[in-house]
């Protein structure tokens, strides 16, 4: 139970990260249109 809490924990902690680098590569275009279509 406990490996099945810490994979899960480890699953949304790196999609976490993977939707604030996408969302940060994204400001850096200055394409704010984009950014409201995609929240």
């Amino acid at each position: 139970m406990l490996a099945t809490g810490l994979l899960f924990y480890a699953l949304e902690y790196c999609r976490s990260l993977a939707i604030t680098n996408w969302r940060e590569s994204v400001l850096r275009k200055n394409n704010p249109g984009f950014v409201l279509a995609k929240v």
